[in-house]
C-alpha cells in the first residue's frame, strides 16, 4: 500500500481525470492499434551556439535530426539557453518536428503524430523534469523527460521526491507511462568503470528514492541495456590519463494497456548517430517491436534505405585492398552514366556487407581498444560468462589474449572463474589506452583546423566558395532595405529599433511548436508563371560529377544507398 504522507490526493488533480474504463475493454480496443510512439533522449551538454563552436553545433544538429527521423519523440537535455534562443538557432533547423521548450529541456515531436494525438506539455520540476500527455481510445499516456541534478545527491533525492508527489496526484493505475532521461547516478556497481583508485559505492538512499519514483509512475520499470551511456577521458594535473564510464541515461515503461499486443520493449544506445563524440553522452532510444515467430527481416542490399557502411571499416587495410580489387574487376564492364554509379553503389554495399559478415575487424584506434577492454571487464564480472561474446572481443583486440585467463570447473560444466589479477591487469590496460586516447584526441584537434568560416546559423548553409554563392554575387542592383514593419497587435507601422525587435520576439514566441509558415504561400505565382525552361540543360557533365564527388563531405553519414563519400573519392 502506497504512503500518501506529504502528498495531495489524486482526486481533483491538476489534469482533472475522468473515470477510466475497465482495463479489459481498453486492452481489447488497443489490440488493433499501433504501438506506442518511440522515444529518444540526448544530453547535448549545451547547444554550442558560440562562434567558436560552429563545427560542434552542426554535429549536434545532425545528431538530433537523425534521432527525429527515427523516433517520434526526442528529448534534448542541458540546452543552457532560453526557449526563444534554442528555437531560433537550433530547433528551427530540425525538419518535420514541433518543438516545446522549458528552462534547459527541449522536446522535439513528430509533426504528423502531433496533429493526430494533440499532446499537452507540462513542467513537473523546473529545469529537471517535464511531461508530455495525450489520450488514445480513453487510455491516458504519459512520457516523462528528466535531467536530475548532477552535483548533489541531496538535491537529486529531493527532486525525485517532488516528482513522486506529482505522479501520485496525476497518474492513475490505468494510465500508460514511459520515461527517459539522465538520472546522473548509477544504481549498481557494474554500471560504472573508472581508472580512479578511490573506493566507490552505490547510494542506498538514492536507489530507494529512484524505486519510489518508479512505483509512483504507475509501476514503471527500467528497460536495461548493456552499454555505458556516458564517458569522460581526460588528462589529470599529474599528466596521467583518467577515464570514467557510467550508465547514466536510462529509459523504461509500465506497458499498461498494451499487454495483449505482445510487444517487445527494446532500449538501446544510439551508436548510429552521425557524430557520437559531439557530446560526452550517447543518445538513448526506447522502442516497441512486434513479437514474430518468423525470422526478422534485416536491411539488406535491396532495401530502399540501407544501413550505412561503418566509418571504422574504411580504416581497415584488408577491406580497402579487397575493395580496390573488386573495383578493378568491375571497371571494364561498368555501365554508362547514372546506371554505372548505381551499379557501383550496389556492388560496394554488397562487398562491405559480406566482408563484415565473414570477418572480425580488429580495433585500430586507442579509443576502440579501450571500449573493447571495458566490455571484456564487464563481461568477466557477470555471474555467468558468455564465452561466445568473450571470444569475439578477443578477436577484435588480440592483445587481450595475453591478459584474459578463465578457469573452467570440470566438475560443474558451465561454471567458470576469473582470477582478480586478470581484472587488475585489464584495469591497467584501460588506463594506458586512455592515455593514448587523450594524445590521439589532441592530435586530431590540432590537425582538424579552424571551423568553416562560411558556416552560418542555418544547417544547410554552404561556404562562400560554392557555386550558389558565386552566382548570387553576380546579382547587381540595390539591396532590399526595411525602414518600418507592421505591428499586427497594435495595427500600426513601427520604425523604432526596440519596437521592431518586440514584434519579432512576439512572433517567434507565438510560432514555437507550430509550422514555420504557410506552405501554400506563393503557389499562385508559380502556377501563373510564364517562364520557359525547355532550353535549359537537364544533365550533368562528367566534370561536374567529378567535382561533386571530390567536394563530398568526409566523416558524414551517407545517404539512402549506405555508401559514404570517402568510397567514391577513393
Amino acid at each position: 500500500m502506497r504512503s500518501r504522507i506529504g502528498c495531495a490526493s489524486r482526486a481533483g488533480g491538476q489534469w482533472g481525470h475522468r473515470r477510466s474504463e475497465p482495463m479489459t475493454a481498453l486492452s481489447a480496443s488497443l489490440a488493433e492499434r499501433s504501438p506506442p510512439p518511440s522515444l529518444a533522449a540526448y544530453n547535448t551538454r549545451f547547444l554550442s551556439l558560440s562562434a567558436r563552436q560552429r563545427v560542434q553545433w552542426k554535429r549536434k544538429v545532425d545528431n538530433v535530426q537523425h534521432l527525429a527521423n527515427q523516433c517520434t519523440i526526442v528529448g534534448v537535455l542541458e540546452t543552457h539557453v532560453d526557449g526563444l534562443t534554442a528555437e531560433t538557432f537550433f530547433g528551427g533547423n530540425i525538419d518535420g518536428t514541433r518543438r516545446y521548450y522549458k528552462d534547459n529541456i527541449a522536446m522535439f515531436v513528430n509533426d504528423e503524430w502531433k496533429r493526430k494525438c494533440e499532446p499537452r506539455f507540462a513542467v513537473v520540476i523546473p529545469s529537471a523534469m517535464v511531461v508530455l500527455t495525450w489520450t488514445v481510445q480513453q487510455l491516458r499516456h504519459w512520457v516523462v523527460l528528466f535531467h536530475v541534478d548532477a552535483h548533489s545527491e541531496h538535491t537529486r533525492i529531493d527532486q525525485l521526491q517532488q516528482a513522486t508527489c506529482w505522479d501520485r496526484r496525476n497518474v492513475e493505475p490505468t494510465h500508460w507511462t514511459a520515461f527517459t532521461g539522465d538520472r546522473n547516478f548509477v544504481e549498481f556497481n557494474h554500471q560504472r568503470s573508472s581508472s580512479s583508485s578511490t573506493p566507490w559505492r552505490t547510494s542506498t538512499r538514492m536507489n530507494a528514492a529512484w524505486e519510489q519514483w518508479l512505483r509512483a509512475l504507475n509501476g514503471a520499470v527500467e528497460v536495461s541495456q548493456p552499454e555505458f551511456t556516458w564517458k569522460r577521458i581526460a588528462e589529470s594535473a599529474s599528466g596521467d590519463a583518467g577515464w570514467t564510464y557510467e550508465v547514466l541515461d536510462v529509459a523504461g515503461t509500465n506497458n499498461v494497456g498494451y499487454e495483449v499486443m505482445g510487444l517487445r520493449t527494446v532500449c538501446r544506445r544510439c551508436d548510429d548517430v552521425p557524430f557520437p563524440d559531439a557530446s560526452d553522452h550517447w543518445p538513448m532510444a526506447l522502442r516497441w517491436n512486434e513479437r514474430r515467430g518468423r525470422k526478422r527481416v534485416r536491411l539488406g542490399e535491396n532495401a530502399i534505405v540501407r544501413r550505412p557502411i561503418p566509418r571504422w571499416l574504411l580504416s581497415n587495410q584488408r577491406f580497402l585492398e579487397g575493395l580496390d580489387s573488386w573495383v578493378d574487376q568491375w571497371f571494364p564492364y561498368r555501365a554508362e552514366g547514372f546506371a554505372g554509379i548505381d551499379g557501383f553503389t550496389e556492388g560496394v554495399f554488397k562487398f562491405a556487407t559480406e566482408f563484415i559478415r565473414d570477418n572480425v575487424v580488429q580495433a585500430a584506434t586507442a579509443e576502440q581498444k579501450l571500449d573493447t577492454c571495458l566490455a571484456a571487464m564487464r563481461l568477466l564480472q557477470q555471474d555467468r560468462l558468455d564465452e561466445w561474446k568473450l571470444g569475439r572481443l578477443l578477436r577484435v583486440d588480440p592483445d587481450l589474449r595475453n591478459i584474459v585467463v578463465v578457469d573452467i570447473d570440470l566438475d560443474e560444466p558451465g561454471q567458470s572463474h576469473v582470477d582478480p589479477d586478470v581484472l587488475n591487469r585489464l584495469h591497467d590496460r584501460c588506463k594506458a589506452l586512455a592515455q593514448e586516447a587523450v594524445v590521439d584526441r589532441l592530435t586530431s584537434t590540432d590537425t582538424e583546423g579552424p571551423a568553416d568560416p562560411g558556416a552560418g546559423a542555418c544547417r544547410n548553409h554552404k561556404p562562400d566558395s560554392s557555386m550558389i554563392q558565386r552566382i548570387k554575387s553576380l546579382k547587381k542592383g540595390p539591396q532590399l532595405r526595411l525602414d518600418e514593419i507592421w505591428d499586427d497587435q497594435a495595427q500600426v507601422f513601427v520604425n523604432e529599433e526596440s519596437e521592431v525587435a518586440d514584434v519579432f520576439v512576439r512572433a517567434a514566441k507565438q510560432r514555437q511548436g507550430r509550422p514555420p509558415g504557410n506552405r501554400e504561400a506563393g503557389q499562385c505565382f508559380l502556377d501563373n508563371w510564364g517562364a520557359d525552361f525547355s532550353l535549359c540543360r537537364t544533365h550533368l557533365t562528367s566534370n561536374e560529377i567529378e567535382i561533386i564527388i571530390r567536394d563530398g563531405p568526409r566523416g558524414k553519414r551517407p545517404g539512402p544507398d549506405g555508401v559514404p563519400a570517402e568510397v567514391f573519392q577513393r
